[in-house]
């Protein structure tokens, strides 16, 4: 009967300017009830926008770890740092995250020699990051982190020239990464033993470590003080793993 009563459909101007009515919604214009979906649809455009910006930028911060300018490294580096503690990336990308950082703390050349002790701040915060990462990362990605750094820490290569600097570089370099992902490692044992996410008392990781912290007891026999103040350091930080029977 309604259908019976309707005129003729308007033109397409009046279409527009006039939003049709539902009989089923008391007379309220269609355009009124979808009010609500049309927030939801802009809500999840904004992330989607957002989830786009974090990606270039990740991938921004990814390429930058490896510019020239040690600056720009370093501040790679702690962005690095700051992006692993606020997400937790999917496996493909937390073994990337790994490779370029130890990529990083193996290669970077800078140094400062002017306080008392020695400091590489590139390599520095690079494994700060790489602690950031060791704390989220899948647990079956930390062997293969704590094997790499221990190959770095008793690496006995020299530079192109035949010298030994070049050695001593990679070991504190390593040395100070260790500190930071044990610790790491460590904190995340005991707070995820319960779960059986990561175990430090057997298994890969145990030996691992064991061995990663062999190569730094080792270390505290280098000529070069920085190397032994850093070994010194690592096991400081792994003191509740030293404890352990399997990781002693």
């Amino acid at each position: 009967r309604l259908a019976a009563t309707l005129p003729a459909a308007p033109a397409a101007a009046d279409a527009v300017a006039a939003p049709p009515v539902s009989s089923d919604a008391g007379g309220v214009p269609v355009a009124a009830q979808s009010d609500g979906g049309g927030a939801e649809g802009a809500e999840e455009a904004a992330t989607r926008l957002l989830c786009d910006a974090l990606r270039d930028v990740t991938m921004e911060v990814r390429n930058r770890l490896f510019a020239d300018q040690w600056e720009h490294r370093h501040g790679a580096a702690a962005a690095a740092r700051v992006l692993l503690l606020d997400e937790c990336p999917h496996p493909q990308e937390s073994e990337d995250w790994a490779a370029r950082l130890l990529s990083l703390i193996a290669l970077d050349r800078f140094v400062d020699y002017s306080g008392a002790r020695a400091v590489a701040p590139v390599a520095a915060v690079a494994g700060q990051a790489l602690g950031a990462l060791c704390s989220v990362a899948p647990a079956t990605l930390l062997p293969e982190v704590v094997c790499r750094l221990r190959l770095l820490v008793a690496w006995q290569g020299g530079d192109r020239h035949g010298g030994g600097g070049s050695r001593l570089r990679v070991c504190h370099a390593a040395l100070v990464a260790a500190q930071w992902s044990i610790a790491a490692i460590c904190v995340r044992a005991d707070t995820g033993n319960h779960t059986g996410e990561v175990d430090i008392s057997s298994g890969q990781l145990a030996a691992e470590l064991g061995l990663l912290l062999a190569a730094c007891t080792h270390a505290l026999s280098d000529s070069d003080g920085d190397a032994v103040a850093a070994a010194a350091d690592v096991l400081r930080a792994a003191y509740p793993s030293v404890r352990s029977p399997s990781v002693r």
